[in-house]
This record gives structure tokens, C-alpha cells and sequence, in this order.
């Protein structure tokens, strides 16, 4: 790579100097680097005619992307209108369900690539149990792919429509980035409890396809201005009354945008804005394969403040009997992993998962394997109170102690412009995010043959194993590899069959299930494989300790369990096609390499080239 210093002075420079702005006006529209713009379809489907609907809506949203925008919102049963039976009553007998991906995924699909925009579809999902039914979101992206789904449940049997079961606020915990915003779904009747999940998880854009009726949408707008406010997150709702003016984006701290009224040769209305003054900065790339990182505005980013949080990264006495930091599982010559299936935490309990690389970890969009937080800072505080961890009991207790130290308490106040007795838990975990943000991992053998053009960076069993990945062992459609950038994940859940009892029936660990995914066992975000041969042992807990287990049982298709991924199938591959995958994932390590106080060790010819 030549001046590999640049990889942490790129970060610590640009991240918060370099904004998004000049950057951002150079991107394409509707590509993950430029400033999104979202548009709501205000539209009133007719019941029975769905090809009309699709008609309609095709029309407004070619509307949408004439007025400027890369990303849409329908409104709730757009397709298929009210659910109306022969005697006026909602029902689902009248209406056909469909499986996901299917005819309207794939339709709208279609559209989204054309356009090159993303778009939030609805649709009545073909029921999984007998008795319910699912109206479920779907966010596709510009190529047509479904990147995220939000299911509501609806109990089968007649009854008013406003009475069906709504999307449980648990099923609303994760959000995607987009153009450096972070982006979430929630249906309209779930904006009580769904915007404050979805806030506190760091989303910051909420898409939301409503189903209001005429009776309940006159006190809507404001309610939903207010909520925006509130939470400070900007909402794009999309309704099924054009006439009224309910309008389609609301950005925090602003009155709603109004929707254009219906005119008669108009289908419906598009409501259009773009949201000003992103949350987030966007830095350059630190390193080859590495795509650019989102920082949040509000952490007050700077090099100071990056070396406070590495000192606080650590400082043993974050924990209760100060004999543990956070480096203790997260150990810098072991990739800031650990070796072991599960670490050890204080008085010799040991951690409920298999501890994670934090190499990369600013580009995660759900942290731990549950994905219950989605910013560096909320995650912070987490293993500084659990009792299996460093157990401090009560965060007061750490914000007791930097105000006590000088050390501290001086730089934390200058630099987060915080008044001394004023420095709360927040200042602490601005600066531990800001130092991890900076531990980024790439240049890989892999990236260079992949992205930087050298064809002999991979050997010829890495290359075979590279195409069996992308190819027939079909690893590539979770562990995503990009045109410009690879971060190796979905950033999604998946039931894999680990940790699966047969005997009981019952997982080790539900993960994600305890929160979302209608109480199913076993849900687990997807791990990023850079790093993949350095941090064994493997699975969120540890069961696997080499790469040829891993290989081998993805191989046979995981373990037979209830809801196993789809994707999930025996692959038959040979012996020497398991050694080539695993040859590929070998080649994922990045060159570079952490002392144990956690600084970037700078090689001997990034040193002779800095004293040149």
C-alpha cells in the first residue's frame, strides 16, 4: 500500500475536517455516497383492481423521480387496495396473498433498477401460520434487491381493519445506512412506540408506509410533526389519502412539507423534500476494500478526542473491582478479539457470546450479535454494566470516577465544550467510539487482486475458492462483496441452526428473537469475514473452532432447525473445494496490525518513505 500512515492520519484528519458536502455533489444520485432524497406517494388504491394500482403508482413514482428523488415510499395495501369483502367488511378471503419475493416484489423490483432508486413496498404476505396473515415492508435498494423487511402481524377472520394486531414495536429494532444516514421501517400505526425504539437504536430517517383512513387522518400531521421533534428524526410517511394535504416529509425541528393536492387527472400526489444537514460526515476511505465511514455529527470527532477514548479503551478502572478493561476481551494483538469461545469477565464468569473483532466495528450498522444497539456510542455502555463483564454496576459510578480524574476530566471537558461538573456517561462513550471508529482493517490480498488490479495477489486456490464464494456456495448473498467496496456482511439476520437442541426443540440463545422476529430462536446478525482466519473460534458462541468446520457446516446446510434461512442448503462441494474456500477466506486478513496499547504500528517502509 506504500504510506500506510495514512490510515489512521486519513482518519483522524478527514473524518471530521472533511465533510460531506463537496463530496456528496459529486455523487450520483441514488448511489450509497450521495445525499438521499425521499419522496411519499399519497395515493388511494381501489380494492380489486390491482393492475390499475400498479399503473398509478408506476406513474407517481416516475413523478417522484422527475421532481429529484432517489428514494420512495408507497402507502400500506397500495396494491391491493382495502380489504373488502361482498358485505363492506375488511376481510382477506377476497384478496390473494403472495410469497416474498413475488409478483409485486419482483414488479417493483424492476422498477427501483430502472429509475436507479430505492423504494419501500408493502405487501400482504402469504401467511406463515394458519390464522394470520402479514402485511410486510420491503426496502429495495437501486438494484432491486430486498435489503430489509418489517412484518405486521394480522390475526386472520372479519374485523375492522383499524382493529388488526399492529407490527410489534419488538420487531422494529434494526435500520440500514444509506448515504450515510441511518434508516429505518415502521408502519404508521406503530409511530408511538416504533419512533422511540428506532431513535434510541440511531436511526435518524423513518419510512413509513400508513394506512390511515379518513376518519383517523385529520389530527395525523401533527402528531407526526410532533413525534419528529420530539425523537429528533425526520419521518417520510406515505398515506392512502391524497386529498388531504398530510404531506410526506417532515424534518426535525420543521412544519410537515405539504403534498400536492389531487388534481382529477392526477392518480394521487407525491410528497417531495430533501432533508438538509445530514447527521453524519462522511471520511474517505482508510484503506483498500474499505468503503467510506459515517460519523455521526454529535460525537465531536477529533484526534484529541480519539487518543482520550484509547486511553479510556484501557483504563481497568472503568470496571467495578478495577481489574478489567475493556482491551481485556478485546485484546489489540489478537485482532481485538479474543481466542476463546467465551472470555472471561470478572470474578471468572464468562461472557453470554463469543467476543468480536472491533476491527471495522464504525461500519457496523447493528452492534452485537443481537444487534440491540445501532451506534458505537449506546454500545459502550453495555459491557461496562453487565454482571458477567465489567460489572460497574451503575454508570454513575464511571462518570464518579473521569470527574475525579484530572486527566479526565479536563480534556473531556475541553474537548466536548462540557462543563467539569457537568461530564455524564455520554462525553466517556463519545470518546471510546470516537478510538474505535479509528480500528480499521483492509488492504487485504483479497482487495488487492479484487479492487487494487493485482492479479497475483491471490493464488490460484484463493482465485477457484473466490468464485465457488460468489458462485455455487452462494456465501456472497450475506457476505456481500461490492463493486467498489466489500464489507463482507448484509449487515442482516439470519436463523443459521446454531446453538439448535433437536432433543428439547429450543436454541442455547434466541439472539435477535428475544426482541423481534415474532419470538423465533436463533436470529444473529451477520458477521463481516475480514479478519476471518485471525479471530477464531467462530459463531456467535464459539462452537466452531477452525475454518474448515465453518466451511463444512455451512457445507451440509447448518443444523435442521425451525425458520433455517432459505438460503441455507447442503452444497455438496468437494474436499478440494472446501480447502479453495477456505484458501479465499485466509486471503481476508488486512495488513494492518494494532500494538498492544492499540496504535497502529507503522512499518518500516511507511517510514522511510515519511522521512523522505
Amino acid at each position: 500500500m506504500g504510506a500506510r500512515t495514512r490510515v489512521m492520519l486519513a482518519l483522524l484528519a478527514a473524518l471530521w475536517l472533511t465533510g460531506s458536502a463537496a463530496h456528496e455533489a459529486d455523487s450520483a444520485p441514488g448511489s450509497d455516497e450521495s445525499t438521499p432524497t425521499f419522496a411519499a406517494v399519497q395515493y388511494t388504491p381501489v380494492a380489486g383492481r390491482p393492475d390499475d394500482n400498479l399503473r398509478a403508482l408506476d406513474a407517481l413514482i416516475a413523478r417522484a423521480v422527475r421532481d429529484g428523488a432517489d428514494h420512495v415510499v408507497l402507502p400500506e395495501l397500495a396494491v391491493t387496495g382495502p380489504l373488502v369483502g361482498a358485505d363492506g367488511e375488511p376481510t382477506f378471503e377476497s384478496v390473494p396473498t403472495e410469497s416474498i419475493p413475488g409478483p409485486t416484489t419482483e414488479h417493483f423490483a424492476a422498477i427501483a433498477k430502472r429509475h436507479g432508486i430505492w423504494l419501500v413496498v408493502p405487501v400482504l404476505e402469504t401467511a406463515s401460520y394458519g390464522g394470520t396473515h402479514h402485511v410486510t415492508a420491503v426496502l429495495l435498494d437501486d438494484h432491486g434487491r430486498i435489503l430489509h423487511t418489517v412484518r405486521k402481524i394480522m390475526p386472520g377472520g372479519d374485523g375492522a381493519e383499524g382493529e388488526f394486531v399492529r407490527g410489534a414495536a419488538g420487531t422494529v429494532v434494526q435500520s440500514v445506512d444509506i448515504g450515510g444516514r441511518r434508516v429505518g421501517l415502521l408502519f404508521g400505526h406503530d409511530l408511538m412506540v416504533g419512533v422511540r425504539r428506532l431513535a434510541d437504536l440511531g436511526a435518524d430517517v423513518l419510512l413509513v408506509p400508513a394506512g390511515w383512513r379518513r376518519d383517523e387522518l385529520y389530527g395525523w400531521p401533527q402528531v407526526v410533526a410532533d413525534i419528529g421533534r420530539e425523537h429528533r428524526v425526520s419521518l417520510v410517511v406515505a398515506t392512502r389519502q391524497p386529498e388531504q394535504r398530510l404531506g410526506g416529509v417532515f424534518p426535525a425541528g420543521a412544519p410537515p412539507v405539504g403534498a400536492t393536492p389531487n388534481g382529477d387527472e392526477d392518480p394521487g400526489a407525491v410528497a417531495a423534500a430533501q432533508i438538509e444537514s445530514p447527521a453524519y460526515a462522511l471520511a474517505p476511505p482508510a484503506s483498500l476494500g474499505l468503503p467510506m465511514m459515517a460519523i455521526p455529527r454529535h460525537s465531536q470527532f477529533s484526534p484529541e478526542l480519539v487518543e482520550l477514548g484509547r486511553d479510556l479503551f484501557f483504563d481497568a478502572n472503568l470496571s467495578r473491582p478495577g481489574d478489567m478493561s475493556c482491551a481485556t476481551c478485546h485484546k489489540p494483538e489478537k485482532y481485538f478479539a479474543d481466542d476463546r469461545a467465551l472470555s472471561e469477565g470478572l470474578d471468572g464468569r464468562l461472557t453470554m457470546r463469543n467476543v468480536p473483532s472491533l476491527l471495522n466495528v464504525g461500519y457496523k450498522g447493528s452492534l452485537f450479535w443481537d444487534g440491540y444497539v445501532a451506534s458505537l456510542e449506546s454500545q459502550a455502555k453495555y459491557p461496562m454494566i453487565h454482571v458477567d463483564e465489567m460489572d460497574v454496576r451503575l454508570l454513575d459510578n464511571v462518570e464518579a470516577y473521569v470527574r475525579r480524574e484530572p486527566k479526565y476530566r479536563q480534556r473531556l471537558a475541553a474537548l466536548t465544550h462540557t462543563p467539569e461538573a457537568e461530564i455524564t456517561i455520554e462525553e466517556v462513550t463519545f470518546a471510546l467510539a470516537s478510538f474505535q471508529r479509528t480500528l480499521v482493517s483492509g488492504g487485504s490480498a483479497f482487495d488487492r487482486y479484487y479492487y487494487g488490479g493485482e492479479t497475483e495477489a491471490l493464488d490460484a486456490a484463493a482465485r477457484r475458492g473466490l468464485a465457488l464464494f460468489q458462485g455455487r456456495a452462494a456465501c456472497a448473498e450475506c457476505h456481500l462483496i461490492g463493486p467498489r467496496y466489500a464489507l463482507l456482511t448484509d449487515q442482516d439476520f439470519h436463523i443459521t441452526g446454531v446453538g439448535y437442541d433437536a432433543a428439547t426443540g429450543t436454541f442455547s440463545d434466541v439472539g435477535a428473537g428475544i426482541n423481534s422476529y415474532e419470538g423465533k430462536g436463533g436470529v444473529f446478525v451477520t458477521p463481516s469475514l475480514r479478519n476471518v482466519a485471525a479471530t477464531a473460534p467462530y459463531m456467535h458462541d464459539g462452537s466452531l473452532s477452525t475454518l474448515d468446520e465453518v466451511v463444512s457446516y455451512y457445507d451440509r446446510g447448518g443444523n435442521p432447525a425451525p425458520d433455517l434461512d432459505p438460503k441455507l442448503r447442503p452444497l455438496h462441494l468437494s474436499p478440494r473445494e472446501k480447502q479453495d474456500l477456505v484458501a479465499f477466506l485466509r486471503s481476508l486478513t488486512g495488513v494492518e496490525r494494532y500494538s498492544a496499547d492499540g496504535r497502529l504500528i507503522v512499518e518500516a517502509d511507511d517510514q522511510a518513505q515519511a522521512a523522505r
